[in-house]
C-alpha cells in the first residue's frame, strides 16, 4: 500500500482518463472530466442516482477524498456517497455504523 499522504492520481492524471466512468453526463461533462484543478467538470445536472467511478487498478487505503465544485456556475448542493468495493461486493463507506454522505456542487 502507498503512503496514505500519496495523492493516486486524479489530479496528476496517474490515473488515465479510461479508468475514469460515469453513469450520466450532460455538454460534453465526461467523467475524465472530475479530476481535481481542471478547466472543466463531470456535469450531471442533477441526474438520480449518477455515479462516478474511478478504477484504481490495484489495493489501497483511502485516507481522504478530495472534491471541489465549479468555479464558473453557482449550483446547490448534492449528496453523494462513497461505495467501494470489497471481496467482490459493493459496500458504502460508514461512520460510527452509518453511511456517510457528502455535500457536494454537482454541475
Amino acid at each position: 500500500l502507498l503512503d496514505c499522504n500519496q495523492p493516486l492520481g486524479m489530479e496528476n492524471k496517474r490515473i488515465p482518463n479510461n479508468y475514469i466512468t460515469a453513469s450520466h453526463y450532460i455538454r460534453r461533462g465526461y467523467a475524465h472530466l472530475a479530476r481535481l484543478h481542471g478547466n472543466k467538470a463531470w456535469c450531471t445536472r442533477g441526474a438520480r442516482d449518477a455515479f462516478l467511478q474511478i478504477r484504481l487498478g490495484t489495493l489501497h487505503r483511502l485516507t481522504a477524498i478530495a472534491a471541489q465544485g465549479s468555479w464558473w456556475d453557482w449550483v446547490p448542493l448534492t449528496p453523494y456517497k462513497v461505495e467501494y468495493e470489497d471481496r467482490n461486493r459493493l459496500k458504502f463507506y460508514k461512520e460510527s455504523g452509518r453511511e456517510k454522505v457528502i455535500f457536494m456542487e454537482s454541475c
